[in-house]
């Protein structure tokens, strides 16, 4: 016989899935959703939110931009033009304009979260 779910079992199902799928890899929500079969991102994120209180869990990490990634691409080693390459950053077609662009992002990151 099949059982039914309760709402505090659902939290704990779907809820879990979307906390750790936004905290393993910060994708957008709506993203997230997506892979969920949610239509919009709002879906993931309630519930989410929901595991995260009803656990006192740590609060849901932002989404991870494209200047965090490349000034953490950067620390590890990597050029420039690499990192702008890899992230398919191509605003326009001439390399060194692509990654004085990611560089610039980089450095806005490393600015506001690194003192």
């Amino acid at each position: 016989m099949k059982t039914k779910n309760t709402d505090s079992d659902l939290v704990d199902i779907v809820g879990k899935r979307a906390y750790f799928l936004r905290v393993k890899t910060r994708l957008p929500w709506r993203i997230i959703s997506e892979k969920m079969g949610y239509k919009g991102p709002s879906g993931s994120y309630d519930w989410a939110k929901r595991y995260q209180q009803k656990h006192n869990l740590p609060k849901l990490p932002s989404r991870l931009t494209i200047g965090e990634l490349a000034y953490t691409l950067s620390k590890e080693g990597m050029n420039w033009i690499d990192i702008a390459e890899d992230l398919n950053y191509r605003p326009d077609d001439w390399d060194n304009v692509r990654a004085s662009q990611i560089k610039n992002l980089a450095m806005k990151h490393k600015s506001k979260h690194e003192r």
